[in-house]
């Protein structure tokens, strides 16, 4: 009996797994690391609106997360996002530029076969010479990562994550994601994500895509969010990109 069941999870978990597991394009992070000696190659491009007046199209492109893995259950990793923003409508300004570098860690506690995963994620924020468009220069976060193999198809996870911003601003979230891979090319995502800042507002996002594996180590992605908060201020989100995975050699 132990053998049977022992089978149906490894069966599970390969079959999930026969999608590149990326940090993009949801809010919620994976709970794994990359494999052992590999490189992961994670951009896109992202478009942001919002109903507050006088705003009008921020552009994110390309934003790239190369994802290092150290061991099995270690990644190192580095973030840098592009930003071409639409300041003021009336005056038709434009600023753009490079945006805080992020570097950080993930640790795995548990081996890739085991259908509930939990994790830790810490990002240090560095600022750049551009701060016109860095919001926030001296800050970090960390998170808890957590995610349960719930069927051959479905999957849900779960990030809980604090952030320091400017070292005088400390915000919370907390996202719940649940995924269909309903083959091992296709895979489609609804997300919900709360934020709160601890000394004002709070935020509401509802987050809905899809993956695609173009070829073994090569996936695509599409996914549209909104949000709402106290205020009435309502942002739209459109991002798209590519994940590529470099594997070492053997």
């Amino acid at each position: 009996m132990k053998k049977i069941i022992a089978t149906i999870i490894f069966s599970l978990h390969i079959y999930l797994q026969a999608q590149i597991v990326t940090d993009r394009p949801d809010f919620t992070e994976s709970a794994m690391a990359v494999p052992k000696g590999s490189y992961q190659l994670e951009s896109g491009m992202a478009r942001t609106s919002s109903n507050a007046r006088n705003t009008g199209l921020d552009w994110s492109m390309p934003n790239v997360l190369l994802r290092r893995g150290l061991s099995d259950k270690l990644e190192l990793r580095m973030f840098l996002d592009n930003s071409i923003s639409r300041q003021n409508m009336e005056i038709n300004s434009n600023i753009s530029g490079v945006n805080n570098l992020e570097l950080g860690f993930k640790y795995a506690f548990m081996d890739n076969d085991n259908p509930n995963q939990f994790g830790i994620l810490g990002h240090w924020f560095i600022p750049t010479d551009d701060f016109s468009t860095s919001y926030y220069y001296d800050n970090f976060l960390l998170g808890f990562l957590a995610s349960n193999t719930l069927s051959k198809h479905w999957s849900v996870g779960y990030n809980l994550v604090y952030q320091k911003r400017n070292l005088s601003e400390d915000i919370g979230f907390a996202t719940v994601s649940l995924v269909d891979a309903i083959n091992a090319k296709w895979s489609f995502f609804t997300e919900y994500k709360g934020e709160i800042d601890f000394n004002s507002y709070w935020k509401s996002s509802i987050h809905l895509g899809f993956t695609y594996l173009l070829d073994e180590n090569l996936q695509i992605d599409f996914s549209y969010a909104t949000s709402s908060d106290e205020v009435g201020l309502r942002t739209n989100y459109l991002s798209s990109g590519v994940s590529f995975l470099i594997l070492p050699k053997k």
